[in-house]
């Protein structure tokens, strides 16, 4: 390094040339063995500087450097893309990339029709009209400077409101949050801070009742196992409340019928519980304090009013390994010897591979049991139809060695090997004699021949 006088530090390097409009000395690094010829320049411009300008840093960028791009639309205008020649490479704004090569930008603005500088635009909609309502409805809304505007959100029977997704347009920066678990009706004062911006508003809905986490909130969601031997207060529902609430609620049997105690389901950073109390407090209080994020399902249970012991309860908890490919039924609350009977439904283009069952695999579908504890299952589905191939698996052998699953005795028949979240992991069409595919995991797999039932493999490496 040198240290020195600006004009000796241009000296001392001849292969660049530098200019500056200041009489004062800096520390000017030299850095031996530079090619010049491995360095990299960016430009950026408008495509029309009336309707805006941009940001950046021209360089030079070393191969790897990381460079960025930044575009302002002038008031009336917005942002569209960024286009190099005649290629859209981003909408991202600022724009964020690696340097491997000398970059040209063009920042493309257009007019922006739905722009108003004396008021605050809002921008309303669903994420599935069939879901849900938005009221004022889907579309441009405009507020002036101290009017009140109110969103509210309404599922329709059978769906469920689970938040918003929001969006700030400040013309030259647009922030995006996805807000789960709050109101379904936002109400706000327009100030003059916000005049000349949009917000986007877009309700979100789901047939899923198991709320989304929100850090910033405790959602509850309170139900009766069966409506005809008992009310709750509130009544069921879900409710949304901060650190500073507390909840109180009340389990009042009907005529014939008795309360027997909580079923709780929660969800708390990352822990997950779920359990049976058996009590005959019938009031429940709880304080919310310190608790952000938690989610809890609390549901009352009634039984019928008889002098001799009740039956122990269990929890069947039942889920998807990917809700797009099939859906389940089955699940609930039972009484112990109770026969439940879980139902594992493909969507089109998916075929269902398993059930996997407390750690177990059952290729039963539907599967009936009789229960005694609590159960957790999960179906596997996968790509691929279900074909009307009636596969003799009397012939067939699978299992692993070493790292492999070694399959024989499936000549001409397609074999396919997944994980236990149903992903395909390798897969061979019209298998020869024998068969064989190797691991990069020490796993449990799922290995389909045909349209048999899938045989549960576990390889070790």
């Amino acid at each position: 390094s040198y240290t020195g006088s600006i004009a000796a530090a241009a000296a001392a390097n001849p292969c660049a040339s530098y200019s500056w409009g200041v009489a004062e000395d800096y520390t000017l690094y030299v850095y031996e063995g530079t090619n010049p010829g491995n360095t990299y320049t960016l430009t950026a411009v408008a495509n029309d500087t009336t309707m805006g300008e941009v940001f950046y840093i021209d360089g030079p960028y070393e191969a790897g450097d990381s460079a960025f791009v930044w575009a302002f639309p002038n008031a009336g205008y917005r942002f569209v893309n960024w286009t190099e020649g005649s290629t859209v490479v981003s909408t991202d704004n600022p724009y964020e990339f690696v340097m491997t090569g000398n970059r040209s930008l063009v920042a493309n603005f257009e007019a922006d029709s739905t722009a108003s500088l004396d008021s605050l635009t809002i921008i309303i909609a669903v994420n599935d009209a069939t879901m849900g309502t938005v009221t004022p409805a889907p579309g441009v809304h405009h507020y002036g400077e101290g009017d009140v505007y109110t969103v509210t959100a309404t599922p329709n029977s059978g769906y469920f409101f689970a938040g918003w997704v929001y969006t700030l347009d400040m013309g030259f920066y647009v922030y995006t949050d996805t807000l789960i678990g709050m109101p379904a009706s936002v109400t706000d004062t327009v100030t003059e801070d916000y005049l000349g911006m949009t917000i986007g508003l877009t309700a979100l809905f789901t047939s899923d009742s198991v709320p989304v986490v929100n850090p910033d909130s405790i959602i509850v969601t309170l139900a009766v196992n069966d409506p005809t031997m008992g009310t709750i207060n509130p009544a069921p529902g879900t409710y949304y409340y901060t650190e500073n609430d507390s909840i109180h609620v009340i389990a009042t049997p009907n005529t014939g019928y008795q309360f027997v105690g909580w079923h709780v389901e929660a969800y708390f950073y990352g822990e997950n519980i779920d359990t049976i109390i058996y009590t005959d407090e019938n009031t429940l209080d709880e304080s919310f304090e310190d608790m952000g994020g938690f989610v809890m399902t609390l549901t009352a249970l009634f039984a019928s009013d008889t002098t001799g012991p009740q039956p122990n309860m269990y929890t069947v908890t039942v889920t998807a390994n990917n809700a797009t490919m099939g859906s389940v039924s089955g699940g609930g609350v039972y009484n112990e010897g109770a026969t439940v009977t879980l139902t594992a439904t493909p969507n089109d283009g998916f075929t269902f591979v398993g059930w996997l069952i407390n750690g177990d695999t059952i290729t039963d579908n539907p599967y009936s049991f009789t229960i005694t504890s609590n159960v957790t299952a999960m179906a596997i589905f996968a790509s691929g139809s279900n074909g009307i191939e009636d596969a003799d698996m009397a012939n067939v052998n699978i299992y692993s060695a070493d790292s492999r699953i070694v399959v024989r005795g499936a000549e001409g028949r397609d074999i396919t090997v997944y994980d236990l979240n149903g992903r395909t992991v390798s897969s061979q069409m019209n298998a020869a004699g024998t068969t064989e595919f190797r691991m990069a995991h020490t796993g449990v797999y799922l290995v389909k021949v045909g349209n048999a039932a899938a045989q549960r493999v576990l390889v070790v490496r």
